[in-house]
C-alpha cells in the first residue's frame, strides 16, 4: 500500500513516462506521507478511445486519472502536499496541462488491507510490520528501498 492507478488513453503515455512516473509518484508518497517506498505500487491502465465519458460525453484526449487507495492517518496537509505534487508531476512528464489531470486519494483503514500476507500497519510503524516478515521477503522490500531514482542499486 498504497496502490495507484493512472488511466490514460491507450498509446498516450511512452515507457518512459509510466517509468518516470512510477518513479515521481514512489517518491512523492515515501516522501509526503513518510512511508517506505518498497510500500508503493503504481499501475498503468491505458483505456482505448471511446471507453471514458465526462458529463456524459467522450472525455477529451489527453486526459489523465491518478486514482490511490491509501492508509489512512495522515494530515488533511500531508494530502493535499500530496496530490499537488502529483499533479503537477505528471502533468510535466505527461505533456498535459493540469486542466487535464484527475488524482483521487481514497483513505482505507490499514486493517482492511493485506500485503505480503500481513494486515498492513498504521502508518509510523511500518519497521515492526517490517521486522515481522520472513528474512527473504524482508530483505527482498529493503532492497528496493536502497534503489536510487535512477533504478540503480
Amino acid at each position: 500500500m498504497p496502490t495507484y492507478v493512472c488511466f490514460s488513453l491507450a498509446g498516450q503515455l511512452s515507457a518512459e513516462q509510466k517509468h518516470r512516473m512510477a518513479e515521481e509518484l514512489t517518491a512523492a508518497h515515501s516522501e509526503e506521507m513518510h512511508a517506505p517506498r518498497y510500500l508503493v505500487q503504481v499501475v498503468f491502465q491505458s483505456l482505448p478511445a471511446g471507453d471514458c465519458f465526462i458529463g456524459g460525453q467522450p472525455a477529451p484526449s489527453g486526459q489523465i486519472w491518478i486514482r490511490a487507495d491509501v492508509r489512512a492517518g495522515r494530515t488533511g496537509e500531508q494530502k493535499l502536499r500530496l496530490t499537488r505534487r502529483i499533479a503537477t508531476a505528471a502533468a510535466q512528464i505527461a505533456g498535459c496541462t493540469l486542466d487535464d489531470l484527475w488524482v483521487y486519494l481514497n483513505e482505507l483503514p490499514p486493517e482492511n488491507m493485506i500485503e505480503f500476507g500481513h494486515v498492513l500497519p498504521v502508518p509510523g510503524h511500518e519497521n515492526e510490520w517490517l521486522n515481522g516478515l520472513s528474512s527473504p521477503l524482508r530483505e527482498r522490500l529493503t532492497g528496493l528501498e536502497k534503489k536510487s531514482p535512477a533504478g540503480e542499486a
